[in-house]
């Protein structure tokens, strides 16, 4: 099998549909053995993990944005620099003779410098690039220049580069054991508590058979630590509402199950989508899920709640370092939107809890203006009839290795 075909292919797609790699990358490799799927992924992961770098070059080379030059460039430097599949001389004869015939002409100096170029992993000093600037650094952590400059602006330079490289690099992997499967873990699954584990090898946890076949699920170490910090209600109503795909609605079912509580599940999603397949598999008497936005959560939660679950739709900076090609594709024009949906979602559910009831806000992103002071600008509008209890913002250089912010906020009148 010709996996640089493959991944060409998966990559164009990904290019042209603006969909998901992983989404792709299913479609492409449903009947590919497990060892060249393995390849296919990894070689695929590595252009989109160095697409910065890339994309430097290829413009260098005048090369069009997302063409055919530039995923061929891409290839080549993955190979050459990484995998070692092909042999790299010619590899990257191909490569030439493949522009040739596209109309470019190189000089030798240009031959040259590309072939130097790509042959080194992690080379971020190219010669038009000051070292230190955003653009350095776009290149070294393989991220936009936007969120760099987002990032050191609300965090500081120091702080916020820090954060910056562990966004771009791969994340501790923990995993939580779904409620009603039982999980027989190996030596690669260090044990935190009975339900909750951390995956010890250096690939995506996504490889792992138990995961999917559904027995576990990826959770971040900071969302049990959050769950920790709520009471365990009995005899209550309870509702989560995700305006995304968030496994935290396991959480909440693992937490809240079997202790006579009316859970009811809300998203904005279709109603068919995968988390809440999963949960009406259980077919429990106790649960109702729900399919509403934020706005309308009056006309299907009839009753208070005592406790509410609001995971909103985010920036979600925790798919940064999951999902490389998130990144590519991401407007931040969207933040605006984004922040007002979370504001008025925050509003809205907040009027559906009893008096003393908790609302838990809980999003994956640093974005302060997605999390603290979408919180703070709640709270001075309606100090007399909320309270804020707790809040806390989890950054990736702490020893959770978390991306994560969370407030709890009380009725009080």
């Amino acid at each position: 099998m010709d996996l640089y075909e493959t991944s060409t292919n998966i990559i164009k797609e990904v290019f042209k549909n603006r969909e998901p790699f992983k989404n792709v990358f299913k479609r492409y490799t449903k009947d590919v053995a497990r060892y060249d799927q393995l390849e296919i992924a990894r070689i695929s992961s590595l252009f989109f993990r160095n697409y910065f770098l890339i994309c430097h070059l290829s413009k260098l080379l005048k090369f069009p944005k997302e063409s055919d030059e530039l995923i061929k460039l891409g290839l080549l430097y993955v190979n050459n620099a990484f995998t070692h599949k092909e042999d790299a001389n010619a590899m990257f004869t191909s490569f030439l003779t493949f522009i040739i015939q596209k109309g470019y002409v190189l000089t030798k100096n240009e031959i040259t410098y590309i072939r130097e170029v790509i042959s080194k992993k992690r080379n971020y000093l190219f010669f038009d690039v000051k070292k230190g600037s955003i653009s350095y650094y776009s290149l070294r952590f393989n991220k936009p220049d936007w969120l760099i400059k987002l990032i050191t602006k609300q965090y500081g330079r120091i702080n916020g580069l820090r954060i910056v490289y562990e966004i771009s690099s791969m994340p501790r992997q923990f995993v939580a054991v779904n409620y009603m499967k039982s999980f027989k873990p190996n030596s690669n699954y260090k044990k935190i508590n009975s339900y909750f584990y951390e995956f010890l090898l250096d690939y995506s946890i996504r490889k792992e058979d138990a995961y999917h076949d559904g027995i576990i699920y990826s959770s971040q170490f900071a969302t049990q630590l959050v769950l920790d910090e709520v009471e365990d209600y009995t005899n209550s109503n309870l509702t989560c509402f995700i305006g995304d795909e968030d496994t935290v609605c396991y959480d909440f079912l693992r937490k809240f199950a079997d202790k006579n509580n009316k859970l009811s599940f809300v998203s904005s999603l279709p109603l068919e989508n995968k988390l809440f397949t999963t949960i009406n598999e259980y077919n429990f008497d106790y649960v109702k899920t729900f399919s509403s936005s934020e706005k309308q959560i009056g006309d299907v939660i009839k009753e208070e709640q005592h406790f509410i679950l609001y995971a909103p739709k985010s920036s979600n900076f925790e798919i940064f370092r999951k999902e490389p090609d998130y990144s590519l594709f991401f407007d931040p024009s969207s933040f605006d939107e984004l922040i007002k949906n979370q504001k008025e979602g925050l509003v809205s559910l907040s009027k559906k809890l009893a008096f003393n009831g908790v609302l838990l806000y809980i999003v994956p992103t640093l974005n302060l203006n997605e999390t603290a002071y979408v919180v703070k600008d709640f709270i001075e509008k309606h100090q007399d009839s909320y309270s804020l209890d707790l809040q806390r913002m989890y950054v990736p250089t702490k020893e959770e290795n978390s991306i994560l912010y969370f407030a709890l906020i009380r009725r009080i009148k």
